[in-house]
């Protein structure tokens, strides 16, 4: 699992989400976070994304330094 940054408004609704996963892009550099979907239907979204993960192994990391 990599460190990506991401803003504290997005965080709190990543933690807050019911949905199963978190689809996103990164920028150039691979370090932050560009765009980003919540989830529960993979297989309509995993194509417009860069990579994807399932959100309740994001939700146990420390708030604080959340990784994807």
């Amino acid at each position: 699992m990599s460190e990506y940054k991401l803003n504290i408004a997005s965080v709190f609704l990543i933690i807050k989400s019911k949905k199963d996963f978190i689809c996103f892009t990164l920028d150039e550099t691979e370090t932050k976070v560009v765009d980003y979907i919540l989830t529960n239907d993979l297989t309509r979204y995993r194509k417009q994304y860069q990579q994807f993960r399932l959100l309740d192994i994001v939700k146990k990391e420390n708030i604080n330094t959340i990784n994807l």
